[in-house]
């Protein structure tokens, strides 16, 4: 019986993950008991394969830290920097070797988000807020300073690149969906704010409305998704024509968010509760 014939070059674009170390040993391991691959050819392809696509998520999170920095972004100074977690996240998803540009751009939205809402949550004065928030909705960030202005810097720097790299694929300006896009997004973290510091309590109806925006689901993935080969039509990034699926990955993102939340919150009360009662 002749050797099967098992197709380096289509091998190559198939995808693994970013985590090959497991799937390549078991693979090796797997078919080197096979009489009818030839072995040494089918290590040094797994191995090289290896090396290959290891090396396309380290120039891409490279390239991504140095975005990170040049921003601003890496050293605010308060909340989470999640740069590495964020391509993580998002690497792990995709295929290999394609879409490294729109791995990229899927994580600058995540690390954007991140950034921001944790300047809505933590660090802003209600002032900061509504200066940056009326800042994305003018798209001018003449009256901000300090954290709102790197902010806002790395937000209009985003939506250039993607707003420019659909208009070469597709000849359409998407600049103006892009940009009220993430005005929602602010706006319902400016909702969430005003809430937090005036001590209001929505209704569920008024809370999840507003949350499954401020969750920023479909801010993060409709943009990239439009530069795939089937792009989205652009009337899809409207807030007020989103799919169904769109608004249940919304409504889902936001309702598994606030589970883990209140799981961490609950487990953070006991322990302090538990410390409490040995102290006392």
């Amino acid at each position: 019986m002749k050797p099967a014939s098992f197709g380096w070059e289509r091998h190559l674009s198939i995808g693994m993950g970013p985590w090959l170390s497991y799937r390549t040993n078991t693979f090796i391991d797997f078919n080197l008991k096979s009489p009818y691959l030839h072995k040494d050819l089918l290590q040094q392809l797994a191995v090289e394969n290896y090396i290959f696509r290891q090396s396309i998520y380290e120039n891409e999170l490279v390239m991504l830290r140095r975005w990170s920095k040049e921003s601003g972004l890496t050293h605010m100074g308060f909340g989470r920097e999640k740069t590495t977690y964020c391509y993580f996240a998002i690497a792990t998803s995709s295929k290999l070797p394609y879409f490294s540009e729109i791995r990229t751009l899927l994580a600058r939205s995540a690390i954007i988000v991140i950034v921001a809402d944790d300047f809505f949550d933590f660090e802003g004065s209600l002032e900061d807020l509504e200066n940056l928030t009326e800042a994305v909705r003018r798209w001018d960030c003449m009256n901000l300073r300090g954290h709102g202005k790197i902010i806002f810097g790395a937000l209009e720097n985003l939506v250039t690149d993607i707003a420019r790299i659909y208009f070469q694929q597709h000849r359409k300006d998407v600049m103006k969906y892009l940009q009220n896009m993430w005005y929602q997004t602010f706006f319902s973290w400016m909702i969430e704010a005003r809430w937090s510091k005036s001590g209001y309590v929505p209704s569920i109806d008024e809370y999840l409305e507003n949350a499954m925006i401020s969750v920023a689901a479909h801010t993060i993935t409709l943009p990239p998704a439009s530069l795939m080969n089937q792009p989205l039509p652009k009337y899809m990034m409207r807030c007020d024509q989103y799919e169904t699926l769109t608004k249940l990955l919304m409504v889902s993102a936001r309702l598994l968010n606030d589970i883990q939340s209140y799981e961490v919150l609950d487990w953070n009360l006991i322990e302090k509760n538990c410390w409490t009662m040995k102290v006392s």
